[in-house]
C-alpha cells in the first residue's frame, strides 16, 4: 500500500490513528538451507483506528499476499519481499518490493 496511506482521514488527509489491529501469516520453506536461503509466502491484514471508530468494521482492513526470500548472512538476516494489495485503492502501487537487514529471519 502506499506509506501512509492507512487509518482515519479528515478532509481526505490521513490523520493517524490511536489503535491498531494488525494479523499476519507467514509461511517459510527452505530453498538452500545449507547456505541459510528461505523463501516466504506471507498474508498480511491491518487497519489503524481512532478511539470512536468501530474497530471490527473489517471492510476497512486493508489486506495484501505476497512472497520474498530471506538469507541468514554473515551481516545479518537479510530479506527481500514482493507484496500484492488484495483490496487496492486509488493511489496504491500495485506491487511493493520491501527490504530489510538485520530484523528476525
Amino acid at each position: 500500500f502506499k506509506e501512509r496511506s492507512l487509518g482515519p482521514k479528515e478532509d481526505g488527509d490521513v490523520i493517524g490513528g490511536d489503535k491498531l489491529a494488525v494479523l499476519s501469516a507467514e509461511m517459510l520453506f527452505p530453498i538452500m538451507e545449507q547456505y541459510g536461503l528461505r523463501g516466504v509466502a506471507f498474508f498480511d491484514m491491518g487497519q489503524a483506528f481512532r478511539k470512536s471508530d468501530n474497530l471490527f468494521d473489517f471492510a476497512e482492513f486493508r489486506r495484501s499476499i505476497g512472497v520474498g526470500g530471506r538469507w541468514l548472512s554473515p551481516f545479518g538476516p537479510l530479506r527481500v519481499e514482493l507484496g500484492f494489495p488484495l483490496n487496492k485503492k486509488s493511489g496504491d502501487d500495485t506491487s511493493v518490493v520491501g527490504f530489510s537487514l538485520g530484523n528476525q529471519p
